[in-house]
Protein backbone atom coordinates (compact mmCIF):
# COMPACT_ATOMS: atom_id res chain seq x y z
CA UNK A 1 0.00 0.00 0.00
CA UNK A 2 1.32 3.47 -0.79
CA UNK A 3 0.68 7.17 -1.18
CA UNK A 4 1.12 8.78 -4.63
CA UNK A 5 4.77 8.91 -5.70
CA UNK A 6 6.97 11.89 -6.57
CA UNK A 7 9.91 11.47 -4.20
CA UNK A 8 13.53 12.55 -4.59
CA UNK A 9 14.99 10.20 -1.97
CA UNK A 10 14.43 6.59 -0.90
CA UNK A 11 14.20 5.68 2.80
CA UNK A 12 13.78 1.97 3.56
CA UNK A 13 12.93 0.69 7.06
CA UNK A 14 13.12 -2.86 8.40
CA UNK A 15 12.39 -4.49 11.78
CA UNK A 16 15.83 -5.86 12.76
CA UNK A 17 19.57 -5.28 12.36
CA UNK A 18 19.92 -8.65 10.62
CA UNK A 19 17.32 -7.81 7.98
CA UNK A 20 18.73 -4.28 7.58
CA UNK A 21 22.23 -5.61 6.94
CA UNK A 22 20.92 -8.17 4.44
CA UNK A 23 18.96 -5.50 2.56
CA UNK A 24 21.91 -3.09 2.67
CA UNK A 25 24.04 -5.59 0.76
CA UNK A 26 21.35 -5.99 -1.89
CA UNK A 27 20.88 -2.23 -2.27
CA UNK A 28 24.61 -1.61 -2.55
CA UNK A 29 24.70 -4.05 -5.45
CA UNK A 30 21.99 -1.98 -7.16
CA UNK A 31 22.88 1.59 -6.15
CA UNK A 32 26.57 1.43 -5.20
CA UNK A 33 27.87 4.42 -3.24
CA UNK A 34 24.46 6.12 -3.21
CA UNK A 35 23.48 4.02 -0.17
CA UNK A 36 23.72 5.06 3.49
CA UNK A 37 22.45 2.97 6.39
CA UNK A 38 21.98 3.05 10.16
CA UNK A 39 21.22 0.74 13.06
CA UNK A 40 22.52 0.32 16.59
CA UNK A 41 25.65 -1.53 15.35
CA UNK A 42 26.60 1.05 12.72
CA UNK A 43 30.04 1.55 14.30
CA UNK A 44 30.92 -2.13 13.96
CA UNK A 45 29.66 -2.39 10.38
CA UNK A 46 31.69 0.64 9.30
CA UNK A 47 34.78 -0.57 11.14
CA UNK A 48 34.80 -3.86 9.23
CA UNK A 49 34.33 -1.96 5.97
CA UNK A 50 37.24 0.35 6.82
CA UNK A 51 34.85 3.29 6.60
CA UNK A 52 34.66 4.83 10.08
CA UNK A 53 35.32 8.24 8.53
CA UNK A 54 31.90 7.92 6.81
CA UNK A 55 29.99 7.65 10.09
CA UNK A 56 28.23 11.02 9.81
CA UNK A 57 27.24 10.34 6.19
CA UNK A 58 25.39 7.24 7.34
CA UNK A 59 24.12 8.42 10.71
CA UNK A 60 22.44 11.46 9.18
CA UNK A 61 21.26 9.77 5.97
CA UNK A 62 23.24 12.04 3.68
CA UNK A 63 22.95 9.86 0.56
CA UNK A 64 20.02 9.38 -1.86
CA UNK A 65 19.19 5.90 -0.51
CA UNK A 66 18.93 5.33 3.25
CA UNK A 67 18.29 1.92 4.87
CA UNK A 68 17.74 1.52 8.61
CA UNK A 69 15.84 -0.24 11.33
CA UNK A 70 12.50 1.48 11.82
CA UNK A 71 13.60 2.47 15.32
CA UNK A 72 16.14 4.92 13.87
CA UNK A 73 13.33 7.03 12.41
CA UNK A 74 10.95 6.60 15.33
CA UNK A 75 13.65 7.98 17.63
CA UNK A 76 13.90 11.01 15.34
CA UNK A 77 10.15 11.60 15.73
CA UNK A 78 10.59 11.27 19.51
CA UNK A 79 13.22 14.06 19.53
CA UNK A 80 15.99 11.78 20.74
CA UNK A 81 19.23 13.84 20.91
CA UNK A 82 20.91 14.11 17.48
CA UNK A 83 18.36 11.75 15.90
CA UNK A 84 15.96 14.54 14.98
CA UNK A 85 18.34 15.49 12.13
CA UNK A 86 17.08 12.33 10.42
CA UNK A 87 13.74 14.00 9.87
CA UNK A 88 15.43 15.83 7.00
CA UNK A 89 16.01 12.44 5.34
CA UNK A 90 12.24 12.01 5.11
CA UNK A 91 11.50 15.47 3.73
CA UNK A 92 10.15 14.89 0.24
CA UNK A 93 11.31 11.25 0.38
CA UNK A 94 9.65 7.97 -0.48
CA UNK A 95 9.56 6.06 2.83
CA UNK A 96 9.17 2.28 2.46
CA UNK A 97 8.29 0.34 5.61
CA UNK A 98 8.88 -3.36 5.00
CA UNK A 99 7.44 -6.22 7.07
CA UNK A 100 4.92 -3.96 8.82
CA UNK A 101 3.17 -7.01 10.26
CA UNK A 102 6.26 -7.80 12.39
CA UNK A 103 5.65 -5.26 15.17
CA UNK A 104 3.88 -5.33 18.51
CA UNK A 105 0.73 -3.21 18.99
CA UNK A 106 2.77 -0.52 20.78
CA UNK A 107 5.45 -0.20 18.07
CA UNK A 108 2.81 -0.35 15.34
CA UNK A 109 1.05 2.57 17.04
CA UNK A 110 4.28 4.60 16.82
CA UNK A 111 4.72 3.67 13.15
CA UNK A 112 1.17 4.62 12.18
CA UNK A 113 1.50 8.01 13.88
CA UNK A 114 4.90 8.38 12.18
CA UNK A 115 3.33 7.72 8.77
CA UNK A 116 0.75 10.40 9.44
CA UNK A 117 3.37 12.88 10.64
CA UNK A 118 5.74 12.21 7.71
CA UNK A 119 2.96 12.74 5.19
CA UNK A 120 1.47 15.87 6.74
CA UNK A 121 4.61 17.72 7.87
CA UNK A 122 7.51 16.34 5.82
CA UNK A 123 5.86 15.84 2.44
CA UNK A 124 6.96 12.19 2.41
CA UNK A 125 5.36 9.52 0.25
CA UNK A 126 4.86 6.24 2.11
CA UNK A 127 4.73 2.61 1.02
CA UNK A 128 4.24 -0.31 3.40
CA UNK A 129 4.92 -3.90 2.45
CA UNK A 130 4.01 -7.26 3.93
CA UNK A 131 3.36 -10.76 2.67
CA UNK A 132 0.79 -11.17 5.46
CA UNK A 133 -0.97 -7.81 5.63
CA UNK A 134 -4.21 -8.37 7.58
CA UNK A 135 -7.35 -6.62 6.36
CA UNK A 136 -7.82 -4.80 9.68
CA UNK A 137 -4.36 -3.24 9.41
CA UNK A 138 -5.02 -2.37 5.76
CA UNK A 139 -8.08 -0.41 6.94
CA UNK A 140 -5.92 1.56 9.41
CA UNK A 141 -3.47 2.37 6.62
CA UNK A 142 -6.26 3.58 4.34
CA UNK A 143 -7.33 6.00 7.10
CA UNK A 144 -3.86 7.53 6.67
CA UNK A 145 -4.35 8.03 2.91
CA UNK A 146 -2.44 4.91 1.83
CA UNK A 147 -4.00 3.05 -1.08
CA UNK A 148 -3.32 -0.46 -2.42
CA UNK A 149 -0.60 -0.55 -5.07
CA UNK A 150 -2.11 -3.82 -6.30
CA UNK A 151 -5.92 -4.12 -6.13
CA UNK A 152 -7.00 -6.74 -3.61
CA UNK A 153 -8.92 -8.49 -6.39
CA UNK A 154 -5.63 -9.04 -8.22
CA UNK A 155 -3.99 -10.29 -5.03
CA UNK A 156 -6.81 -12.78 -4.51
CA UNK A 157 -6.61 -13.93 -8.11
CA UNK A 158 -2.87 -14.54 -7.85
CA UNK A 159 -2.88 -16.28 -4.47
CA UNK A 160 -5.94 -18.43 -5.17
CA UNK A 161 -3.99 -20.37 -7.80
CA UNK A 162 -0.73 -20.72 -5.87
CA UNK A 163 0.24 -23.30 -3.28
CA UNK A 164 3.92 -23.80 -2.54
CA UNK A 165 3.75 -25.68 0.77
CA UNK A 166 1.77 -28.67 2.03
CA UNK A 167 1.13 -28.26 5.79
CA UNK A 168 0.75 -30.99 8.43
CA UNK A 169 0.01 -30.37 12.13
CA UNK A 170 1.18 -32.68 14.92
CA UNK A 171 0.04 -32.71 18.53
CA UNK A 172 3.50 -33.37 19.98
CA UNK A 173 6.67 -31.39 20.78
CA UNK A 174 9.22 -30.76 18.06
CA UNK A 175 11.95 -32.62 19.99
CA UNK A 176 10.03 -35.85 19.34
CA UNK A 177 10.81 -35.52 15.63
CA UNK A 178 14.61 -35.40 15.91
CA UNK A 179 15.14 -38.82 14.29
CA UNK A 180 12.80 -37.95 11.42
CA UNK A 181 14.47 -34.58 10.85
CA UNK A 182 17.93 -36.16 10.85
CA UNK A 183 16.85 -38.55 8.06
CA UNK A 184 15.19 -35.86 5.94
CA UNK A 185 16.69 -35.13 2.55
CA UNK A 186 17.28 -31.79 0.82
CA UNK A 187 17.61 -28.50 2.67
CA UNK A 188 15.83 -28.65 6.02
CA UNK A 189 14.78 -25.68 8.17
CA UNK A 190 13.90 -26.20 11.84
CA UNK A 191 12.40 -23.23 13.72
CA UNK A 192 11.96 -23.14 17.50
CA UNK A 193 10.30 -20.32 19.42
CA UNK A 194 13.05 -19.94 22.03
CA UNK A 195 16.84 -20.00 21.92
CA UNK A 196 16.90 -22.68 24.62
CA UNK A 197 14.82 -25.12 22.56
CA UNK A 198 16.69 -24.27 19.36
CA UNK A 199 19.94 -25.11 21.10
CA UNK A 200 18.53 -28.41 22.44
CA UNK A 201 17.38 -29.39 18.96
CA UNK A 202 20.74 -28.49 17.47
CA UNK A 203 22.66 -30.59 20.01
CA UNK A 204 20.44 -33.62 19.41
CA UNK A 205 20.62 -33.31 15.61
CA UNK A 206 24.37 -32.73 15.65
CA UNK A 207 24.78 -36.12 17.32
CA UNK A 208 23.14 -37.74 14.29
CA UNK A 209 24.74 -35.88 11.35
CA UNK A 210 27.46 -33.32 10.68
CA UNK A 211 25.76 -30.82 8.35
CA UNK A 212 23.69 -29.10 11.05
CA UNK A 213 23.87 -25.34 11.69
CA UNK A 214 22.50 -23.07 14.44
CA UNK A 215 21.37 -19.45 14.15
CA UNK A 216 19.65 -17.33 16.80
CA UNK A 217 19.87 -13.90 18.42
CA UNK A 218 21.95 -14.82 21.51
CA UNK A 219 25.34 -14.91 19.81
CA UNK A 220 27.91 -12.15 20.20
CA UNK A 221 27.78 -9.48 17.52
CA UNK A 222 30.98 -10.93 16.06
CA UNK A 223 29.60 -14.47 15.81
CA UNK A 224 26.19 -13.26 14.65
CA UNK A 225 27.78 -11.61 11.63
CA UNK A 226 29.69 -14.80 10.83
CA UNK A 227 26.55 -16.93 11.30
CA UNK A 228 24.55 -14.64 9.02
CA UNK A 229 27.07 -15.09 6.21
CA UNK A 230 26.93 -18.85 6.77
CA UNK A 231 23.12 -18.95 6.70
CA UNK A 232 22.95 -17.07 3.40
CA UNK A 233 25.46 -19.46 1.83
CA UNK A 234 24.11 -22.84 3.03
CA UNK A 235 23.51 -25.18 0.08
CA UNK A 236 22.32 -28.24 2.01
CA UNK A 237 21.90 -29.80 5.43
CA UNK A 238 19.82 -28.67 8.41
CA UNK A 239 19.50 -25.13 9.75
CA UNK A 240 18.11 -24.84 13.28
CA UNK A 241 16.95 -21.30 14.02
CA UNK A 242 14.50 -19.06 15.84
CA UNK A 243 12.30 -16.19 14.62
CA UNK A 244 15.38 -14.49 13.14
CA UNK A 245 14.73 -16.30 9.83
CA UNK A 246 11.14 -15.14 9.44
CA UNK A 247 11.59 -11.86 7.60
CA UNK A 248 13.56 -10.33 4.71
CA UNK A 249 16.16 -13.09 4.33
CA UNK A 250 16.74 -14.56 0.87
CA UNK A 251 16.77 -18.22 1.91
CA UNK A 252 14.95 -21.19 0.38
CA UNK A 253 14.43 -24.65 1.90
CA UNK A 254 12.72 -27.88 0.87
CA UNK A 255 11.04 -28.77 4.16
CA UNK A 256 10.18 -26.96 7.40
CA UNK A 257 9.77 -28.34 10.91
CA UNK A 258 8.44 -25.61 13.22
CA UNK A 259 6.85 -25.04 16.58
CA UNK A 260 3.39 -23.52 16.61
CA UNK A 261 3.39 -19.71 16.66
CA UNK A 262 0.98 -16.86 15.84
CA UNK A 263 -0.51 -17.49 12.39
CA UNK A 264 1.24 -14.53 10.75
CA UNK A 265 4.61 -15.82 12.03
CA UNK A 266 3.83 -19.31 10.72
CA UNK A 267 2.96 -17.94 7.29
CA UNK A 268 6.31 -16.13 7.24
CA UNK A 269 8.07 -19.39 8.15
CA UNK A 270 6.20 -21.23 5.39
CA UNK A 271 7.58 -18.56 3.06
CA UNK A 272 11.12 -19.87 3.67
CA UNK A 273 10.13 -23.09 1.86
CA UNK A 274 9.85 -23.55 -1.92
CA UNK A 275 10.02 -19.78 -2.42
CA UNK A 276 10.26 -19.98 -6.20
CA UNK A 277 7.46 -22.53 -6.47
CA UNK A 278 9.49 -24.94 -8.59
CA UNK A 279 9.03 -27.97 -6.33
CA UNK A 280 6.76 -29.47 -3.68
CA UNK A 281 7.44 -27.95 -0.27
CA UNK A 282 6.44 -29.51 3.04
CA UNK A 283 5.87 -27.92 6.47
CA UNK A 284 5.25 -29.72 9.77
CA UNK A 285 3.86 -27.73 12.72
CA UNK A 286 4.38 -29.03 16.28
CA UNK A 287 2.78 -27.84 19.52
CA UNK A 288 5.17 -26.93 22.38
CA UNK A 289 4.48 -28.44 25.81
CA UNK A 290 4.31 -26.86 29.27
CA UNK A 291 2.55 -24.08 31.18
CA UNK A 292 4.59 -21.40 29.42
CA UNK A 293 4.65 -22.98 25.98
CA UNK A 294 3.32 -19.72 24.53
CA UNK A 295 6.54 -17.81 25.27
CA UNK A 296 7.99 -15.64 23.80
CA UNK A 297 4.59 -14.62 22.42
CA UNK A 298 1.60 -13.02 24.04
CA UNK A 299 -0.52 -15.80 25.57
CA UNK A 300 -3.76 -14.67 23.93
CA UNK A 301 -2.15 -14.47 20.47
CA UNK A 302 -0.56 -17.88 20.83
CA UNK A 303 -3.76 -19.56 22.02
CA UNK A 304 -5.78 -17.92 19.23
CA UNK A 305 -3.30 -19.36 16.75
CA UNK A 306 -3.34 -22.85 18.30
CA UNK A 307 -7.14 -22.88 17.97
CA UNK A 308 -6.74 -22.31 14.23
CA UNK A 309 -4.00 -24.88 13.59
CA UNK A 310 -6.47 -27.52 12.43
CA UNK A 311 -7.42 -25.32 9.47
CA UNK A 312 -3.83 -25.25 8.22
CA UNK A 313 -4.01 -28.87 7.09
CA UNK A 314 -6.91 -28.10 4.79
CA UNK A 315 -5.23 -25.14 3.10
CA UNK A 316 -5.85 -25.34 -0.65
CA UNK A 317 -4.03 -22.15 -1.67
CA UNK A 318 -2.07 -19.21 -0.31
CA UNK A 319 -5.27 -17.17 -0.45
CA UNK A 320 -6.64 -19.55 2.19
CA UNK A 321 -3.58 -18.75 4.34
CA UNK A 322 -4.24 -15.01 4.03
CA UNK A 323 -7.87 -15.49 5.05
CA UNK A 324 -6.79 -17.62 7.99
CA UNK A 325 -4.41 -14.81 8.96
CA UNK A 326 -7.35 -12.37 8.84
CA UNK A 327 -9.32 -14.69 11.13
CA UNK A 328 -6.39 -14.74 13.56
CA UNK A 329 -6.19 -10.93 13.63
CA UNK A 330 -9.92 -10.67 14.28
CA UNK A 331 -9.27 -12.57 17.52
CA UNK A 332 -6.37 -10.38 18.70
CA UNK A 333 -7.11 -7.00 17.10
CA UNK A 334 -8.49 -5.53 20.33
CA UNK A 335 -4.96 -5.18 21.71
CA UNK A 336 -3.77 -3.47 18.52
CA UNK A 337 -6.77 -1.15 18.43
CA UNK A 338 -6.22 -0.09 22.04
CA UNK A 339 -2.55 0.77 21.38
CA UNK A 340 -3.33 2.59 18.12
CA UNK A 341 -5.94 4.74 19.85
CA UNK A 342 -3.40 5.73 22.51
CA UNK A 343 -1.43 7.66 19.82
CA UNK A 344 1.79 7.00 21.69
CA UNK A 345 4.00 8.97 19.30
CA UNK A 346 2.04 12.19 19.81
CA UNK A 347 1.99 11.79 23.59
CA UNK A 348 5.66 10.89 23.86
CA UNK A 349 6.82 13.68 21.56
CA UNK A 350 5.21 16.24 23.86
CA UNK A 351 6.94 14.67 26.85
CA UNK A 352 10.41 14.46 25.31
CA UNK A 353 10.17 18.00 23.92
CA UNK A 354 10.01 19.26 27.49
CA UNK A 355 13.30 17.47 28.28
CA UNK A 356 12.07 16.87 31.81
CA UNK A 357 14.16 14.66 34.06
CA UNK A 358 13.40 11.04 33.31
CA UNK A 359 12.12 11.68 29.78
CA UNK A 360 14.46 8.89 28.60
CA UNK A 361 11.79 6.45 29.78
CA UNK A 362 9.56 7.81 27.03
CA UNK A 363 12.07 7.10 24.27
CA UNK A 364 11.51 3.35 23.95
CA UNK A 365 10.40 2.11 20.54
CA UNK A 366 9.79 -1.49 21.61
CA UNK A 367 7.83 -2.90 24.52
CA UNK A 368 8.12 -6.68 24.23
CA UNK A 369 11.00 -8.79 25.56
CA UNK A 370 13.37 -5.89 25.99
CA UNK A 371 16.99 -6.93 25.46
CA UNK A 372 20.04 -5.15 26.81
CA UNK A 373 23.72 -5.40 25.77
CA UNK A 374 25.93 -7.54 28.00
CA UNK A 375 29.39 -9.13 28.02
CA UNK A 376 29.44 -12.87 28.89
CA UNK A 377 31.88 -14.25 31.45
CA UNK A 378 34.64 -15.47 29.02
CA UNK A 379 35.23 -11.91 27.73
CA UNK A 380 34.43 -9.96 30.87
CA UNK A 381 37.88 -9.64 32.45
CA UNK A 382 39.39 -8.09 29.31
CA UNK A 383 36.44 -5.71 28.94
CA UNK A 384 36.72 -4.64 32.60
CA UNK A 385 40.45 -4.05 32.18
CA UNK A 386 39.83 -1.84 29.15
CA UNK A 387 37.15 0.13 31.01
CA UNK A 388 39.14 0.72 34.20
CA UNK A 389 42.32 1.71 32.34
CA UNK A 390 40.66 3.78 29.63
CA UNK A 391 42.45 7.06 30.38
CA UNK A 392 45.88 5.42 29.96
CA UNK A 393 45.09 3.98 26.52
CA UNK A 394 46.33 5.50 23.27
CA UNK A 395 43.81 6.41 20.55
CA UNK A 396 44.68 3.23 18.68
CA UNK A 397 44.22 1.15 21.83
CA UNK A 398 40.87 2.85 22.55
CA UNK A 399 39.64 1.89 19.09
CA UNK A 400 40.82 -1.69 19.64
CA UNK A 401 39.08 -1.78 23.04
CA UNK A 402 35.81 -0.41 21.66
CA UNK A 403 35.77 -2.93 18.81
CA UNK A 404 36.47 -5.77 21.25
CA UNK A 405 33.62 -4.81 23.58
CA UNK A 406 31.09 -4.26 20.79
CA UNK A 407 32.01 -7.52 19.07
CA UNK A 408 31.81 -9.54 22.29
CA UNK A 409 28.44 -8.07 23.31
CA UNK A 410 25.30 -10.20 23.36
CA UNK A 411 21.79 -8.77 23.61
CA UNK A 412 20.08 -10.65 26.44
CA UNK A 413 16.56 -10.42 27.89
CA UNK A 414 16.24 -8.10 30.85
CA UNK A 415 15.32 -10.98 33.18
CA UNK A 416 18.71 -12.57 32.47
CA UNK A 417 20.39 -9.41 33.74
CA UNK A 418 18.23 -9.52 36.85
CA UNK A 419 19.49 -13.04 37.63
CA UNK A 420 23.08 -13.01 36.39
CA UNK A 421 24.26 -9.40 36.21
CA UNK A 422 27.70 -8.34 37.35
CA UNK A 423 27.49 -4.55 37.47
CA UNK A 424 30.59 -2.47 36.83
CA UNK A 425 30.20 1.29 36.83
CA UNK A 426 33.35 1.66 34.70
CA UNK A 427 32.09 -0.82 32.11
CA UNK A 428 28.64 0.73 31.89
CA UNK A 429 29.82 4.34 31.89
CA UNK A 430 32.51 3.73 29.27
CA UNK A 431 30.78 1.29 26.90
CA UNK A 432 27.10 1.25 27.89
CA UNK A 433 27.08 -2.51 28.53
CA UNK A 434 26.61 -4.81 31.51
CA UNK A 435 28.56 -7.88 32.56
CA UNK A 436 26.79 -11.22 33.04
CA UNK A 437 27.97 -14.29 34.92
CA UNK A 438 26.93 -16.59 32.10
CA UNK A 439 29.13 -18.82 29.95
CA UNK A 440 29.43 -18.55 26.18
CA UNK A 441 30.18 -20.97 23.36
CA UNK A 442 30.83 -19.80 19.79
CA UNK A 443 28.89 -22.81 18.45
CA UNK A 444 25.89 -22.58 20.81
CA UNK A 445 25.85 -18.94 21.92
CA UNK A 446 24.87 -18.05 25.49
CA UNK A 447 24.98 -21.10 27.78
CA UNK A 448 23.05 -20.75 31.03
CA UNK A 449 24.98 -23.37 33.01
CA UNK A 450 24.00 -23.88 36.64
CA UNK A 451 21.68 -20.88 36.77
CA UNK A 452 19.22 -22.59 34.39
CA UNK A 453 18.17 -19.33 32.80
CA UNK A 454 15.52 -19.56 30.09
CA UNK A 455 16.19 -17.55 26.93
Amino acid sequence: MATPDGAVKLVYSLPTITTTEAMRRRFEMMFGEKVSFAHSLLFLSLYHRGALDEKLLHRYAMRPVFISTVDQLLLAFLNYPRFSVREFALRGAHWIIDEIHAYSPYTLSLILDGIEYAGQHLGAEVTVMSATLPSLLAEELEKRSLKPLIPFEKVEERYSSRKRVEVSVRDEPLLNAVDEIAKAGGKVLVVANTVTRARELYIELKRKREDVYLFHSRFTNEDKRRKMELVEGIEGGILVATQVVEVSLDIDYDVLYTEAAPIDALVQRFGRVNRRGFKRGRAFVFEPEGDKAYLPYDKKSFEASVNLLGELEGVKSELHLLRLNDKFYEEVWGGFEKAINQHWLRRKTLKTLSRWKGSEDWLSTRDTFISLPAIPRPFLDIALEYASGWEELSDEEKLKATVFVVEKTVNVPIWVLNQARLFSEDLYERFGVFGIEVDYDDELGIVEGEKELVF
